[in-house]
């Protein structure tokens, strides 16, 4: 049997099978697979380390990028109809920080996208 160490203050998205009884709806993980810690959007891409969080948050978030190797990247913040809300190119290879504030869009499902101009990588962001 697979197990999964939990962090109490970080939060989780599970899916599997629910029941409902007595007044309660439980959620059943089928597997390990069932369970993925949301807390923060943590990515390497290319060699660059990526990390957004809190996430979920109330819509400010604070975005880090370490480890740039070589040329630059672009990072964009967009909504479910991909419309860009944020824009950034990381050209500093000594790395990035800034606190991004996305409270004027609303709650709901955002996608952080990372471009070297040759791929790109998606992450979800949620605000709630």
């Amino acid at each position: 049997t697979d197990t999964v160490a939990f962090t109490k203050s970080n939060i989780y998205r599970v899916t599997g099978v629910m029941h409902y009884s007595s007044g309660y709806y439980k959620i059943f993980p089928r597997d390990v697979n069932d369970i993925e810690d949301v807390t923060a959007v943590n990515d390497t891409f290319a060699g660059v380390n990526i990390r957004v969080y809190p996430n979920p948050s109330n819509g400010l978030f604070k975005l880090v990028v370490n480890n740039v190797k070589s040329g630059s990247f672009g990072i964009e913040i967009m909504n479910l109809q991909g419309h860009i809300l944020y824009r950034n190119v990381i050209n500093d290879p000594s790395g990035f920080s800034e606190y991004i504030d996305l409270t004027k869009f609303g709650k709901g499902l955002y996608f952080l996208r990372i471009n070297d101009g040759n791929k790109a990588s998606v992450e979800k962001i949620l605000i709630h």
